[in-house]
């Protein structure tokens, strides 16, 4: 079964785009650095269809004593990676997926008009965690598919009990992800079924309990697997919890 990485790798990288009509990748490259320059911050530009990723280092690089940055052949900056929480990581994944899923069901003029902006724990070379708020921009090109993607790390202190949301970038309008998915993901008897499951109710409890045929059980139970990027049942529990669905 593939993890929550490999689907996600795969809906990045499995799709159509098209460059005809786009900005020159090198425009990006030189908003990715200023910004790094500038804020401090680390900076990673990836490029789906060539597969590559372009990472500019502010000063908090150096606080983390991560290595001089390259190129790297891979949409994942799996060096920067290494320094998170290990829950935040596989957090960050799942939370990825849902804001994919949540920006392709925008119109494609407006793909690029909406900000992930995720809490996580990161650790430097001696162990110290720090608190980092990690923002996650789509750059799509014009057929809607997400070309370029822009994702800076930067340290911020009071992030422990932090939520993470979609901000709309030309109003400032906040989205918890677990209030807007919880909505969009799973219907009403999903959610039903899925607590079910989490009682360790079998799919015929839950057909004798909801007066359904065990067959309906079993097709809500693989739409809430396919929805929740999920699995196995347990998964889809602990997916759920995180996002505040159960």
């Amino acid at each position: 079964m593939e993890s929550n990485f490999e689907k996600l790798n795969n809906k990045y990288l499995k799709q159509e785009i098209s460059l005809s009509g786009v900005r020159s990748i090198e425009y990006y490259k030189k908003i990715a650095e200023n910004y790094a320059e500038l804020e401090g911050s680390i900076v990673v530009l990836s490029d789906m269809h060539y597969n590559k990723s372009y990472l500019y280092y502010g000063e908090f690089a150096k606080t983390l004593g991560l290595p001089p940055c390259n190129n790297i052949d891979d949409i994942w900056e799996k060096d920067i990676m290494d320094h998170f929480h290990p829950e935040d990581l596989e957090q960050k994944f799942i939370q990825e997926l849902l804001f994919l899923n949540f920006i392709r069901h925008k119109p494609k003029a407006k793909r690029n008009g909406y900000c992930l902006m995720q809490p996580i724990r990161m650790r430097n070379e001696n162990g110290k965690w720090y608190s980092v708020i990690h923002k996650v921009l789509y750059i799509p090109e014009d057929k809607g598919n997400l070309w370029l993607s822009f994702c800076l790390y930067s340290p911020i202190e009071g992030l422990e009990n932090q939520t993470c949301f979609i901000l709309e970038t030309a109003t400032g309008v906040r989205h918890l992800l677990s209030e807007l998915e919880g909505k969009n993901i799973l219907s009403e008897r999903e959610k039903e079924i899925l607590r079910c499951i989490n009682l360790g109710f079998s799919s015929k409890k839950i057909a004798d309990k909801l007066f359904i045929s065990v067959n309906t059980v079993s097709r809500h139970r693989q739409n809430i697997m396919k929805k929740l990027q999920a699995n196995g049942s347990i998964e889809a529990c602990n997916i759920a919890q995180r996002l505040q669905l159960l």
